[in-house]
């Protein structure tokens, strides 16, 4: 059965005709073809001038393990040759003799003066060696790190400075790296040069979104998630949501009742360090935090955001069963309780129970005796906001008392708002 072929579209070595083809003369020089193959190729035969990539590749393979081959045994048949001649000239025993590989044949000679002519086909064994590394690399799986374990505990660690670090707690011994500004001492150099910033004031991290900047990345990280709008972190207990997980961890320790944090000027205990921290400031009597509006000042910024709804006339939270809307999330849950008569604040000393836990403080005072409203004329006290300000109408006959009285207002009125947090 005779077969057509078109010798412009077959390769030379496989005639197959359904591959990709190149030139064979520019992958391969006929002296290269004849080394490998024995078969003699030129430019005017009138053959097939294409050969497969296929093709390509056993030449390739071919030409370097002739290449070796043929080295191999020149080098091998010149130590026999020089082994025979020392032995005839010196009378040595083959065991006492030992020579250096060094001379090339006229052979190997001859396949060195080939890599010059053709210097791609010698070094495509190269690049088709690495390329098989590449994807072996990306096929084989990934070793882990070596990780140190402490001897004690048996934790692991990639980082030396955290095993170290980690070492220092085991064995009692107190890091040794000192800021120079604040003398506080540091487990390894790269907490110290974290912990330097906060002396510097340097921000280098900046949200793409508000433009506020951070110190450090993780903060920078953590804030930017509240933007997100994405609360992942649920309580199982009261199903509140959170977007970081610390602070769900801090929310749950206010279903303990466990108050850990102690103030160690008063003695007041808090479920949660944030809390104790405001609590010190207050503790100070310095009000840093100064509205815009008005002459009222604050502790702490959280006092003055509370402040600030009274400036404003909005009243964005609603009740669902009547057409109340209040200022605040805080009077919006105190209010529902009336609908729904939960009283969640009981009284330590007696079995009243309130729906806020500002009334349930105040009525404590009734047991305590404690006086905390005392009027700024003449010093008396009351237990209750209520009584104070019936005892300052007593004041109203004389014009400058009515001034003092605008001043307690206002301050009264800030600090109900900033009581209210406590609901």
């Amino acid at each position: 059965m005779a077969v057509n072929l078109d010798l412009n579209k077959i390769c030379r070595t496989c005639l197959t005709d359904t591959v990709p083809l190149k030139d064979l003369f520019s992958v391969c020089s006929p002296e290269i073809f004849k080394y490998c193959t024995s078969v003699e190729i030129s430019d005017d035969d009138k053959l097939p001038r294409k050969v497969c990539e296929m093709c390509v590749a056993l030449l390739q393979k071919l030409y370097q393990f002739k290449q070796i081959a043929v080295k191999s045994n020149t080098v091998l048949q010149h130590h026999i040759e020089a082994t025979k001649r020392i032995k005839l000239e010196h009378g040595f025993a083959d065991s006492e003799i030992e020579m250096p590989i060094a001379i090339l044949t006229e052979e190997t000679q001859f396949t060195q003066s080939i890599n010059n002519s053709c210097p791609e086909l010698h070094n495509m064994p190269i690049q088709e060696e690495n390329q098989i590394r590449k994807r072996r690399r990306k096929s084989e799986p990934k070793k882990k790190k070596v990780r140190m374990k402490c001897p004690k505990c048996e934790k692991t660690f990639q980082k030396y400075e955290n095993f170290e670090a980690h070492m220092r707690n085991h064995f009692g011994k107190k890091p040794d790296i000192k800021c120079e500004q604040c003398e506080k001492t540091f487990p390894n150099l790269r907490n110290l040069h974290s912990h330097i910033r906060t002396h510097t004031g340097v921000r280098k991290y900046q949200c793409l979104t508000c433009g506020k900047n951070f110190a450090y990345l993780n903060v920078l990280k953590n804030h930017e998630l509240t933007h997100s709008g994405v609360k992942k972190y649920v309580c199982h207990i009261c199903n509140a949501k959170f977007i970081q997980r610390y602070n769900l961890k801090t929310h749950l320790d206010t279903h303990t009742n466990q108050k850990k944090y102690i103030c160690g000027q008063c003695g007041k205990r808090f479920s949660q360090p944030g809390n104790l921290k405001i609590h010190l400031i207050r503790h100070t009597g310095i009000k840093n935090v100064a509205c815009q509006l008005c002459d009222m000042r604050f502790y702490v910024k959280s006092d003055l955001f509370k402040h600030m709804r009274s400036h404003s006339a909005d009243k964005p939270f609603s009740c669902e069963y009547c057409d109340k809307t209040f200022k605040s999330k805080s009077f919006q849950i105190v209010h529902l309780r009336s609908h729904t008569g939960e009283r969640p604040y009981a009284c330590d000393f007696c079995p009243k129970r309130f729906m806020s836990r500002k009334d349930m403080k105040n009525h404590r005072m009734i047991h305590t005796g404690e006086r905390p409203h005392k009027c700024a004329l003449c010093n008396q006290a009351f237990i209750q906001k209520c009584a104070l300000n019936r005892h300052m109408k007593s004041h109203e006959k004389d014009g400058p008392v009515m001034n003092a009285i605008q001043g307690i207002e206002q301050s009264a009125v800030a600090v109900s708002y900033a009581a209210w947090d406590d609901v």
